[in-house]
């Protein structure tokens, strides 16, 4: 997905930030092009249309896949901030952490990390809420079956 980034004191230039998958690390282009990368990761320079260069920040959570944009000490959402409700079902999958264990709360994690990457994407709302629920009912029948694969091999010995 390619997120817009307004920034005035660039004007004359399209800045977008582009993440373009689940395991990518998303980038910054300018008109179309890919900004230079800084020495830091998550870091790149953008060239004004007089010429100057400065230093634009992707600034991520481990959760929210969606960076944040850091350029000359403010920091600009490029999308709205998940609701309360958002986070709620996405962390569902979590309850297999309290149930579960180590084995629940893997798969408890994952299913959640995923759910979130869900609902960031283009797809329509209805469609990001069944993949998302399936996703977790998917997380609580993986946990049944290696939870009994454990079971039977720690008794079969």
């Amino acid at each position: 997905m390619r997120y817009p980034v307004n920034i005035p004191e660039l004007p004359g230039r399209r800045i977008e930030v582009e993440h373009p998958g689940v395991f990518s690390s998303a980038t910054v282009l300018v008109d179309g092009q890919p900004a230079t990368k800084a020495l830091k990761r998550g870091q790149f320079f953008v060239r004004a249309t007089d010429g100057r260069e400065s230093l634009l920040a992707l600034k991520t959570s481990f959760l929210d896949p969606v960076p944040q944009v850091l350029w000359a000490g403010r920091t600009i959402q490029l999308v709205e901030p998940l609701a309360w409700y958002q986070w709620l079902w996405t962390g569902i999958p979590l309850v297999l952490a309290l149930l579960g264990g180590a084995i629940g709360g893997a798969l408890g994690g994952v299913a959640m990390v995923f759910n979130i990457r869900i609902l960031r994407s283009d797809r329509s709302g209805i469609l990001r809420y069944a993949l998302t629920a399936l996703l977790s009912v998917g997380a609580l029948g993986a946990y049944v079956f290696f939870a009994s694969m454990f079971l039977s091999a720690v008794h079969a010995k």
